[in-house]
């Protein structure tokens, strides 16, 4: 019988279902007691190729779509002001941000009925794009906000998702709302944004 683990010389190779089935082989990894460097040592799935205890997977939580006749300039407002975020996300019970809005910029959301979340504002351009990521142990929370100019006005997109190897079990625990609450939020955005 191959062995469970091996030492990488390439990239290593995961397919779609390999975030899940990684767990099992992540914790023989780290409590293998022939190896005390992690980074060079690999658990192998047999019938699929490698997969590294750094591996990462991206799962996509939720998205939506939206076209508007306001100008970007306008949505980029609404993403930048945390404290009108309610009004949009009834989800969410406040925001507040350490600092000026830019890269970098740290903040913490209340969500209703949860605890307080870290972020970190990690994409800022005027009138284009407003992303803050949340750090979870193993993961990163994203939410992109992209609006681009088109002929009737902006033409928005949301995207939530989850990156790093414990993505998939993050998303068990907190992804299932974002799937219907990212459309719902955006089209709030929308109309408020719209209004005289």
């Amino acid at each position: 019988m191959a062995s469970l683990f091996t030492t990488r010389t390439t990239p290593p190779v995961a397919d779609p279902g390999a975030a899940q089935q990684s767990s099992a082989l992540f914790g023989a990894l780290l409590a293998h007691p022939a190896h005390g460097r992690c980074s060079r040592v690999l658990p192998i799935r047999l019938a699929s190729g490698v997969i590294s205890a750094h591996t990462s997977s991206m799962i996509e939580l939720g998205r939506g779509a939206a076209t508007s006749t306001a100008p970007p300039a306008a949505f980029f407002a609404r993403w930048i002001d945390h404290d009108t975020w309610p009004a949009w996300s009834p989800d969410t019970e406040w925001v507040r941000v350490e600092g000026p809005v830019a890269v970098g910029t740290r903040g913490v959301l209340k969500p209703k009925g949860g605890p307080r979340v870290k972020f970190v504002i990690s994409v800022c351009t005027p009138a284009q794009e407003y992303t803050d990521t949340t750090l979870l142990p193993g993961a990163r929370l994203v939410f992109a906000h992209t609006v681009q100019a088109d002929e009737q006005g902006s033409e928005l997109r949301v995207r939530v998702t989850m990156r790093g190897p414990l993505a998939w079990l993050w998303a068990k625990i907190m992804g299932g709302g974002f799937r219907d609450s990212a459309q719902a939020d955006l089209d709030r955005l929308v109309e408020l944004v719209e209004r005289p």
